[in-house]
């Protein structure tokens, strides 16, 4: 960091908003940036936003190289490279990143601003956030933003024009106190309510039959719904849980918390298990699953 980024082999890589800002900018041939805003201006007006309100900070940031052939997470200018180093953000395209900004300072659970930044555009979720494994939760569809049409129907009006996404960001500092509160107050829920094991694999059959069932797509449902984890997250999430709570002297399966279950279920939505541009609507999706089962109950 600090100018200094070594992918080497990996896939993903910590960096910071220095190096953001030494990084070579995508733009258009009138200087414009390509979507209007640069990943680092984004972090900035995020940052100086909520600065009127609380004390954000970064708690991580990855730049993400997910090697696409036309339009790679991370490009390398060979000039620049050679005069500064192969391991020099002055080098580097950044064009997946993903960052989570901390606004609030509770001891378990935070409220963070996430932040997806890639190809397509850009999304921004406001809502709570675990410390000890940075799983992320979007509790409305009103604190989510995107610069691009997002993938789940849900969400489909919460492609916004630049500036609105702005005003959008202001009007969630204005409430952050109650979005907050709401936080707070929908995860010491989550607590309180037992499932038991039955009920933890009603949910995971419910998340495999959407998968399956968007993966067979329009052509054969007439309206799929949005796959909140993929087959190998769902993998992930089940092992989880299984390693957890399944006792290895035993065959039987635990009770848990619903505030648990929420956890393993986005345990996954990371950017070394998740794409980039999906991590955000997923993260709203398994939380609406959850909302809407406890609604039921």
């Amino acid at each position: 960091m600090n100018g200094k980024v070594d992918f080497g082999n990996l896939k993903i890589v910590p960096i910071d908003t220095r190096d953001l800002e030494l990084s070579i900018k995508e733009k258009w041939l009138d200087g414009t940036p390509v979507g209007g805003i640069t990943h680092y201006d984004l972090m900035s007006f995020i940052l100086n936003t909520f600065f009127t309100v609380c004390e954000p900070r970064i708690s991580s940031m990855y730049a993400v190289n997910n090697r696409d052939k036309v339009r790679p997470g991370v490009t390398q200018d060979a000039a620049m490279a050679e005069k500064l180093g192969v391991d020099s953000a002055q080098s580097m395209i950044f064009r997946r990143v993903h960052a989570v900004i901390y606004l609030s300072n509770h001891e378990e659970t935070v409220t963070s601003v996430a932040v997806s930044w890639h190809q397509l555009g850009f999304t921004l979720g406001i809502g709570p956030n675990v410390r000890v494994c940075e799983n992320g939760c979007i509790l409305d569809a009103e604190h989510i933003v995107s610069s691009y049409t997002l993938p789940y129907k849900n969400l489909k009006d919460r492609k916004l024009p630049l500036e609105t996404i702005k005003d959008t960001v202001e009007g969630w500092a204005k409430e952050f106190h109650a979005i907050d509160d709401g936080g707070q107050a929908f995860m010491e829920k989550l607590k309180g309510v037992v499932l038991e094991p039955k009920e933890m694999m009603f949910l995971f059959g419910k998340l495999a039959f959407d998968r399956v069932a968007s993966d067979l797509g329009s052509t054969i449902i007439e309206n799929p719904p949005f796959a909140a984890l993929n087959q190998s997250q769902l993998n992930v999430a089940m092992s989880q849980y299984g390693v957890e709570h399944f006792g290895r002297t035993s065959n039987n399966l635990k009770s848990i918390s619903a505030w648990e279950a929420l956890n393993y279920f986005n345990y996954p939505l990371k950017p070394v298990n998740c794409d980039v541009p999906l991590i955000l609507p997923q993260q709203y999706a398994v939380t609406k699953i959850m909302q809407d089962y406890l609604e039921s109950k």
